[in-house]
């Protein structure tokens, strides 16, 4: 089920950032431009420059192209990333702790420059942003007049973009299911993806042993959506638990049936194993108080055969008690697995 309502936080974190600017600043990491028939030093101080006029509006935090460079090899950096490579612009931007990375290029063919900025949101790994313009004019002039008036216009285009972002809720039963945006790893439900581009986004919500639900949902600017699923196991699962119950269902059957024979003809044996008692005791007697002219011999073997018959039954009683306390427990255990 899906639900829209209106966000009001957002919209008033808009007009404050808009007005006063108190509220928390976007943070951007502007990188190096890519100088193409521009070199490495033309290239970087255009960057710095733009970086620095970017850095003078109340709602930006900047981090300036050199500390970007400073920070990447603080963080092991051994490559960088292609202005057009939107997946690493934003784990860039992550590592930074950046909001907001601005990249491009900057080319020169005669004497027209032509220069090509992308402003990449960090959280969504989307782009906000892009534009470029054919500059004639010294590249003196690009650095001082152009870079002014590209901050004014990135400021308008981040701030109205950003302002348009929308929140989807994802919650599931059971939580704990992986989420994929448009085949994008987003965590584990629940989870609230806060920085969502206006649009139709299709959700993938996938858990072990359950089916995956595949649902779609449009953002709206300034909305939160709620999305709430049940997750059912697979037929395989459930064929599976099924058939493991039966296989519980039929090993916990034939121990308590093994257990109750067991103990049932224990009792019986138990009962042999008494009267045989009583048997050896009166043929002990015999023997014992013979008289002249007796048989001793007759009485004698008489005696032997009853203690022999009552070693079997108590040995025979013993095994079948001992076998039948050992299904017991086993029959006990069973009930926790």
């Amino acid at each position: 089920m899906t639900r829209t309502t209106p966000l009001w936080a957002v919209a008033f974190a808009v007009v404050l950032n808009a007005g006063t600017g108190m509220c928390q600043k976007t943070r951007i990491a502007m990188c190096e431009l890519t100088g193409q028939g521009v070199d490495q030093p033309a290239s970087a101080l255009v960057s710095e420059r733009l970086g620095a006029w970017l850095a003078e509006m109340p709602a930006f935090e900047v981090i300036a192209p050199s500390r970007v460079y400073v920070a990447l090899k603080e963080h092991g950096a051994t490559s960088w990333c292609k202005d057009d490579d939107t997946v690493c612009l934003s784990n860039l931007g992550k590592t930074l702790g950046a909001d907001v990375v601005i990249a491009g290029i900057i080319a020169k063919s005669e004497s027209i420059y032509t220069i090509l900025l992308r402003v990449v949101d960090v959280a969504s790994a989307t782009v906000l942003t892009t534009g470029y313009q054919d500059v004639d004019a010294p590249l003196e002039k690009i650095q001082s007049e152009w870079t002014a008036k590209a901050a004014k216009q990135l400021q308008a285009a981040i701030n109205t973009r950003m302002s348009n972002f929308g929140i989807v809720k994802i919650r599931s039963v059971p939580a704990g299911a992986r989420v994929h945006v448009n085949g994008k790893d987003a965590g584990k439900t629940d989870c609230s993806l806060d920085r969502l581009l206006p649009g139709k986004y299709g959700l993938d919500i996938a858990l072990p042993t359950y089916v995956t639900v595949r649902e779609s949902v449009t953002v709206e600017p300034k909305k939160i959506q709620e999305v709430s699923v049940k997750l059912a196991h697979t037929k395989a699962f459930t064929d599976s638990t099924r058939g493991h119950a039966i296989r519980k269902a039929v090993v916990r059957c034939a121990l308590g049936c093994a257990t109750l024979a067991c103990a049932g003809t224990g009792f019986y044996f138990n009962s042999a194993a008494a009267s045989a008692v009583n048997d050896e005791r009166g043929a002990k007697s015999a023997y014992q108080n013979a008289g002249p002219g007796s048989d001793f011999n007759s009485l004698y073997q008489k005696y032997q055969d009853a203690g022999k018959k009552t070693d079997n039954a108590v040995l025979t009683r013993n095994i079948l008690y001992g076998l039948g306390s050992i299904l017991a427990v086993g029959f006990a255990v069973s009930f926790f697995f």
